[in-house]
């Protein structure tokens, strides 16, 4: 195996969408030490059936999307 192309591994802290911290390593080109998370298995819909997704459409994504087809 070539030394020097495989990216190392990196400590980085996952903030969880109700602010909560997971200290996790990860194989990664990622350069921050931080990752912030829009959405995770406490916020998705797909996780937890009886809640709705909201404040999810960053940049108002999903509004335009809708919009071409009304």
């Amino acid at each position: 195996m070539k030394k020097g192309i495989h990216p190392l591994r990196k400590r980085i802290n996952v903030v969880m969408t109700d602010g909560s911290f997971i200290d996790s390593v990860v194989v990664s080109t990622y350069y921050k030490n931080m990752l912030k998370l829009d959405v995770d298995t406490k916020k998705h819909s797909c996780w937890n059936p009886s809640k709705e997704m909201r404040g999810v459409d960053s940049g108002n994504r999903l509004h335009k999307f809708q919009s071409k087809y009304k």
